[in-house]
């Protein structure tokens, strides 16, 4: 009984250790999919555009309008979860290095093009 129980014990416990490696490496493959890619938003008068420039770093850059100009560029490190099989339905956190004012730190990928930080819609610009 005790050699029958260690079995299932081992099968399950395999079992979660291969569901958690498929998980992860879906959240890989959707953080090297963003490298290179490009996303632009706008809110309040400012465009905003976040540039993934690695699998885990972001570049924002935020630019004003013509009655309050301004060229300002945030750095920081982010992470993808929901091990979705696409972007959409996955979730994005971002961590900056400096002072980010806003409070929007999150979103939600609604398609492979549209991503939703807080209430802005970001379109992945295509180059």
């Amino acid at each position: 009984m005790k050699k029958l129980l260690s079995i299932v014990l081992g099968v399950v416990l395999t079992l979660g250790a291969v569901a958690l490696t498929s998980s992860c490496q879906k959240d890989i493959d959707n953080a090297k999919a963003l490298v290179g890619t490009s996303w632009v938003g706008a809110a309040d008068g400012y465009t905003y555009t976040i540039e993934f420039k690695s699998q885990t770093t972001f570049e924002m850059i935020e630019d004003g309008t013509l009655t309050s100009p301004s060229h300002k560029i945030f750095k920081g490190v982010f992470i993808i979860t929901g091990a979705q099989s696409s972007l959409k339905g996955s979730y994005v956190t971002l961590t900056f290095e400096s002072d980010w004012t806003h409070d929007w730190h999150s979103g939600e990928f609604v398609s492979d093009t549209e991503l939703r930080m807080g209430s802005i819609p970001f379109k992945r610009v295509l180059k």
